[in-house]
């Protein structure tokens, strides 16, 4: 059965309480208000700790390869496909409500105690090599963006890792449908393709892109802010392990 898809949701900066803001003396130009909540560090024990930052001179231009073929999902994978879809709708006791939360939990529901930030789970991917940039992943993937806010308050698109989901399916098109948490409407699904990463709907009206940032300025959607896909393969358990 296909997890219902929500094209534009307005969200709000992860591991923060959703609440309503203050009011501000002048509105923050340029509409860089961020759509996702600040991915704060999660533990499976949710204890705080203080947020790791990823060098803000790392790439943030990627250009992903056009496959022969899709990858193949793993058994691992499709586990931990399940548990993100069944998280949509069920609760997750001990996890930080945010999206780095959302992805541990559901890692831990497969036999993997993980825990950091996204910046953090995207580093054991790329020790373990599991990093790849194919537009189509597979099932169970792990899929990262930057620049999903403003998380250094600068005002500039130098924001790396700061947002992150799990991929529950793939269309023959290439669309990807992928769980994530850190919105204003709490857990939720986002589509994305990176055959089309700059259009929102294909021309028959079918969302390619949802947006990830507030505001009209580009780059905004998911496939404009797509940093890279991680395979979880059973090989590597002792890698994603905190």
């Amino acid at each position: 059965m296909r997890v219902a898809f929500l094209p534009l949701l307005w969200m709000t900066a992860c591991g923060a309480t959703l609440r309503a803001a203050p009011p501000r003396a002048m509105p923050i130009p340029g509409a860089l208000r961020p759509l996702l909540r600040a991915d704060a560090p999660d533990e499976a024990t949710a204890r705080l700790a203080p947020p790791t930052q990823p060098p803000s001179a790392r790439d943030l231009t990627r250009s992903p390869t056009r496959p022969t073929r899709a990858p193949a999902a793993t058994a691992l994978g499709r586990q931990l496909a399940d548990a993100a879809r069944r998280q949509l709708t069920a609760g997750t006791p001990g996890f930080r409500q945010d999206c780095s939360g959302f992805v541990i939990a559901a890692l831990a529901k497969v036999g993997i105690e993980a825990g950091g930030s996204a910046a953090d789970l995207y580093a054991r991917a790329e020790a373990a090599g599991a990093v790849h940039r194919q537009p189509r992943p597979a099932v169970g993937d792990l899929v990262f963006f930057d620049n999903t806010y403003d998380r250094n308050g600068n005002g500039l698109r130098d924001d790396a890792l700061s947002h992150i989901g799990i991929v529950i399916e793939v269309d023959d098109d290439g669309t990807v449908t992928l769980a994530h948490d850190g919105t204003s409407r709490g857990k939720t699904t986002l589509r994305m393709n990176l055959l089309h990463p700059h259009d929102d709907r294909a021309p028959d009206g079918t969302v390619w892109n949802g947006a990830l940032r507030a505001g009209s300025t580009s780059p905004r959607l998911a496939g404009e802010l797509f940093a890279g896909f991680a395979s979880v393969r059973e090989a590597d358990r002792a890698a994603w392990t905190r």
